[in-house]
């Protein structure tokens, strides 16, 4: 397996350090993204009671709920892929799963049509982009057993106190 000289690797980590935001503008973006998640998960949690008890909820519309979710879900998405340093494809992933989010977010709230199902059939596309990136990223990633003599697990622990030898 090739793997990259220590020249590429600098070269690529300062792509990175560049292409993220610095100073107390990256932590406001960083704390952005944080409210953002949170507003999300908030508003995801209302629209489960909304489901099961609608009169918790008030008057407050089902899609004007999970638009709010989705949006700003996506809005933490592009906070952090401008806030903290990442590889270009890390970078590309969550600018692409960002877009996802907020097109579902504003697909939430069109009429039925055909604006609606391409903003729908673009947001499938969007994340199977990222699902294809995440998996491509794990299946690089080498697999580590006790057969190949590669050491413990990355948490530490050992094989599992079994032997190779079919005799347990």
């Amino acid at each position: 397996m090739l793997t990259p000289s220590r020249s590429e690797s600098f070269h690529e980590a300062q792509a990175a350090q560049s292409a993220a935001l610095h100073g107390p503008v990256a932590r406001v973006v960083r704390l952005l993204a944080v409210v953002c998640v949170g507003g999300a998960l908030l508003s995801s949690l209302l629209l489960l009671v909304q489901d099961v008890e609608p009169v918790l909820t008030g008057s407050v519309r089902h899609a004007w709920l999970a638009a709010g979710a989705l949006l700003l879900a996506g809005i933490a998405c592009l906070g952090l892929a401008s806030a903290v340093r990442a590889h270009t494809k890390d970078l590309f992933m969550r600018v692409s799963l960002g877009a996802a989010f907020i097109l579902w977010g504003i697909q939430q709230l069109l009429p039925d049509g055909g604006l609606s199902v391409m903003l729908g059939d673009i947001v499938i596309v969007l994340f199977i982009v990222d699902l294809g990136a995440i998996v491509e990223t794990a299946l690089r990633a080498p697999i580590r057993t006790p057969a190949d003599g590669s050491g413990t697990p990355a948490d530490g622990s050992d094989w599992g106190g079994s032997t190779d030898d079919g005799v347990d």
